[in-house]
């Protein structure tokens, strides 16, 4: 216990304290729920300590070493008891209810602060690691939030009651019941950083674990395909065994420990029984006397054990706190006020886009993009082209502000200097991106995800424009899609994502390799569709596909960390040199 105090475990000490605090901050917004608990379980505490005064008196009573009606007293010992029953089973749906609403709260705010956090920081996670953080340790995180506090505060109570009440009648017997707590407090701060070390390993484990099978699952088809689905098996048992190894060298050390808490209870245990029973002896306490300190001393050396084990589980929830802290504070995206967003785009107008000067880099020294211009009118078709890994899907998590540029800035100019910047900019760009984005369900529902209110006549215009008509009329809108959208061809898919992404209405279109499963005529087709001249619907074009610039209307090249504009001659050079 002394080495927790030292300076050595400062930071330790801090960043535990830290935790807690936050932990208890969130429960103050939950003050009348706690309250409640507290008073429950200190009635039912009380009752307790109640009737095992009770009970000794109906023994005397009984022996003839004090007068009165053990009938009476009994009477009220069955009536206490059967209200503890009722009282438990009334109040344990009443916590249950509590329980569930409180907890899902928490795990919706939790959500929120995640999914609204800036992509550029949450990407550094792994989508099963945000999972387990998400469900499991904020699943700890809601069990314990209205039921720490008042467990705390119940124990404390039984703890303090049951030594008063023994102390009252033998001091000796009182001290003699606290005989473990030595043992336990040394133990206790053995244990500590063993406990804080073993949960933040196992919290690891199980991300890891969870990152493992969510992209298993996610990619099994490309497992299966690629002959390797032995070799994941592998891997899975080298996770599990990492699991066991870790969970079995700490239950040598508890069972250890346990082990000599345990002799030392029964030491103590022993020493209670032969004091009352020496005592009882000597005529200095009664048989109902003798009966209520061993069941006190019980209560009083359970009680102080529970106190010692909540620290246990206290470390266990400020290790999930902590990982629930590391994403929930993470800056969150900024948005301009709603009503000055939404005055811009009830214009109905296709802005211009206009990248001056971006300059970015994932990591610091390692720039991806640092001299980055470009203009896009309405109506217009604009193709990025440079080599794999470049800079394209970057420029455009630029433009959509999922990344936010070290220099320089991304506007939508509306006109009269009313402009849009930063995450505000998704309201007016709709993204296809490379990877498959079609959900299980119908057809009807993957389109509608965009626009749930979307007609059936528009539902077929916008699968027309994205030249996915012919091939759904024989299937109809309900048709069902499988999982990643098996039963399609890669070139259905991309068109059906077009298509969805129209829905939206929203008047530029940035696609990031979307056309590169369709053939040269459909690829064409569907670009003079997107920007027909009537809709005003401008376009940006990642591709890899020389074809797409014989429709562009300009195109700029990424390479070597810059983006140089390409006139037409330079188009028709770049077009001869790489066909």
């Amino acid at each position: 216990m002394i080495k927790w105090f030292s300076k050595e475990r400062k930071q330790e000490r801090k960043q535990f304290f830290a935790e807690l605090r936050w932990f208890l901050g969130y429960s103050r917004r939950h003050p009348w729920v706690i309250v409640w608990y507290t008073l429950l379980g200190l009635l039912g505490t009380t009752m307790g300590l109640g009737t095992g005064v009770l009970g000794k008196n109906i023994i005397d009573m009984v022996t003839g070493q004090q007068t009165g009606s053990p009938f009476l007293l009994g009477g009220i010992y069955i009536g206490i008891q059967l209200l503890r029953i009722g009282l438990n089973a009334i109040t344990g749906y009443i916590s249950e209810t509590i329980q569930v609403r409180v907890g899902q709260e928490i795990r919706g705010e939790i959500f929120d602060r995640i999914i609204h956090a800036r992509w550029q920081d949450i990407s550094k996670y792994h989508s099963g690691d945000l999972l387990a953080r998400a469900s499991r340790d904020t699943g700890t995180l809601a069990g314990s939030m209205i039921g720490w506090l008042p467990s705390l505060i119940i124990n404390l109570f039984q703890f303090f009651g049951a030594f008063f009440v023994i102390f009252y009648y033998d001091p000796t017997l009182a001290l003699l019941a606290l005989g473990t707590a030595p043992a336990i407090l040394l133990a206790s701060g053995v244990t500590t950083r063993r406990m804080r070390q073993h949960s933040k390993q196992m919290h690891t484990l199980g991300s890891e674990m969870m990152s493992f099978h969510s992209e298993v699952f996610s990619n099994l088809q490309m497992i299966k395909s690629f002959g390797v689905v032995d070799a994941y098996s592998k891997k899975l048992r080298q996770v599990q065994n990492k699991q066991k190894d870790a969970t079995l060298q700490y239950a040598k050390f508890s069972l250890l420990t346990g082990s000599v808490l345990s002799i030392v209870g029964l030491v103590v245990s022993c020493l209670c029984f032969l004091w009352s029973a020496y005592r009882l002896w000597k005529g200095y306490i009664t048989y109902g006397e003798m009966t209520l300190f061993l069941q006190l001393a019980g209560t009083l050396s359970g009680a102080f054990g529970a106190l010692v084990s909540m620290v246990g589980s206290t470390i266990r929830l400020t290790t999930s706190v902590g990982r629930v802290m590391e994403v929930t504070n993470l800056p969150m995206e900024e948005y301009d006020p709603p009503e000055t967003l939404q005055k811009m785009l009830n214009q109905g107008i296709c802005p211009q886009v206009r990248v001056e000067g971006i300059a970015f880099g994932y990591e610091p020294e390692s720039p991806v993009i640092t001299h980055g211009n470009m203009a896009v009118d309405p109506g217009q078709i604009v193709a990025l082209v440079g080599p794999s890994g470049g800079g394209k899907t970057t420029m455009l998590r630029l433009l959509l502000g999922l990344l936010e540029p070290e220099e320089g800035a991304v506007r939508l100019n509306f006109g009269e200097d009313s402009f849009l910047s930063g995450p505000d900019t998704r309201r007016v760009f709709s993204y296809v991106p490379q990877v498959n984005t079609l959900f299980s369900g119908t057809i009807r529902e993957n389109l509608t995800i965009m626009n749930p209110q979307a007609t059936d006549e528009e539902l077929w215009q916008a699968l027309h424009t994205a030249c996915a008509e012919e091939f759904v009329r024989p299937l109809g809108l309900d048709a069902t899609v499988g999982e990643r959208g098996s039963g399609l061809s890669q070139g259905q898919i991309q068109r059906l994502s077009i298509a969805r992404a129209l829905l939206s209405q929203a008047p530029i279109l940035l696609l990031d390799e979307a056309t590169s499963a369709l053939d040269l005529e459909t690829e064409r087709k569907l670009l003079a569709n997107l920007v027909d001249g009537r809709s005003g619907r401008a376009c940006i074009v990642t591709t890899h596909r020389l074809s797409v610039l014989k429709n562009a209307h300009g195109a700029y090249l990424i390479r070597d960390h810059r983006m140089q504009k390409l006139s037409q001659t330079e188009i028709d050079t770049f077009l001869a040199e790489n066909l």
